[in-house]
């Protein structure tokens, strides 16, 4: 019966086995650094998992990203996603890099792909508000508002998109 399942959707087997490792990359990035209170100006820290070589660690999750769009796995996706928005946020350097990289437009995949999972919109318009949304692709952004009006987050995050666009 296992070979049977496999068969039938093999990414779905090793889901959870891809979803670990990327939670786990995402939970390290987002844990508030002490360190940082230490140093006279704090906004000068740089957090210990960017100070070393950060290119292996964005290429994973780059790989982790494309592969997830093209298996249809929209929760690895999102995860990716959540994690390279941490790298945009503090990690200058590889920002640039990554947003010169498919990660906004795979972003947009996902917002279309998630219909009304609140959760996962919300995460794919986080990633575009700090890699930027090319202006071609507003009307995916506007399309995702639509689809959640009730949404104070959604609507706050589509308007953030919209504005760097250089649309209202």
């Amino acid at each position: 019966r296992l070979l049977a399942a496999t068969k039938v959707a093999p990414s779905s087997s090793w889901l959870h086995f891809a979803a670990f490792p990327v939670s786990l990359m995402e939970a390290l990035m987002a844990e508030k650094d002490t360190d940082r209170f230490k140093l006279a100006d704090p906004e000068l820290f740089v957090p210990v998992w960017a100070s070393r070589k950060p290119e292996p660690l964005i290429e994973g999750l780059l790989r982790t990203l494309r592969s997830s769009a093209e298996g249809q796995s929209t929760l690895l996706q999102s995860l990716s996603l959540k994690a390279l928005g941490h790298l945009l946020r503090h990690h200058s350097p590889q920002a640039d890099f990554l947003r010169c990289t498919d990660a906004p437009k795979l972003s947009l995949d996902l917002l279309a792909r998630s219909a009304c999972d609140e959760e996962k919109v919300v995460v794919a318009l986080e990633f575009l508000s700090l890699a930027g949304l090319p202006p071609e692709n507003v009307k995916e952004v506007q399309s995702a508002a639509g689809r959640l009006p009730r949404s104070v987050v959604v609507q706050e995050l589509a308007a953030k998109c919209l504005q760097l666009a250089g649309k209202k």
